[in-house]
C-alpha cells in the first residue's frame, strides 16, 4: 500500500558477490586444488622440456599449455562456483545434451587417424575429443 502512495522503493544490490562467495566457499578444497595445480606445473618444469626439446618445440611449451588451460579450468570452476543452484543445473543439462548428441554422432562423422579408434572430430583447423 505504501508503494502506491510514495512510489517505489529503490531496488539495493543486496551482498556484492565475491565477499559472499569467500565466505561460502569451502576453502580447503580450494587451496587443495591449487596446490595440486601448482605440483603440476612443477613437474611439467622438470618432465617435459626433454620432450618439447625432442619433438621440435621450445623448451617450455607444454608447461606454457597446462598453465593457459589449467588457468581457464580454475577461472571457469570459479565462476561456476558463483552461480545459482539452478544456473548450474541448468547448464549441466545443456552440457550432457550436447555431449550426449556428440558421443551419439561419433560412429558417423569421426576421424580415426589410421589408427583405428573412432573418438575424434576432426574440423579442419583442430581435432576434438568428446
Amino acid at each position: 500500500m505504501t508503494e502506491m502512495v510514495y512510489g517505489a522503493v529503490p531496488v539495493t544490490g543486496g551482498e556484492p558477490v565475491l565477499p559472499k562467495w569467500w565466505r561460502t566457499v569451502d576453502k580447503w578444497s580450494l587451496s587443495c586444488i591449487l596446490t595440486l595445480f601448482a605440483v603440476g606445473i612443477l613437474l611439467g618444469l622438470a618432465a617435459s622440456v626433454p620432450l618439447a626439446e625432442r619433438n621440435g618445440l621450445n623448451p617450455f611449451h607444454y608447461v606454457q599449455r597446462q598453465a593457459f588451460f589449467g588457468g581457464l579450468a580454475m577461472i571457469a570452476m570459479m565462476l561456476t562456483s558463483m552461480m545459482s543452484p539452478t544456473v548450474v543445473r541448468r547448464l549441466a543439462v545443456v552440457g550432457f545434451l550436447i555431449s550426449f548428441v556428440a558421443l551419439a554422432f561419433l560412429p558417423v562423422l569421426g576421424t580415426d587417424f589410421g589408427k583405428g579408434a573412432v573418438r575424434w572430430y576432426s574440423l579442419g583447423f583442430a581435432s576434438v575429443q568428446p
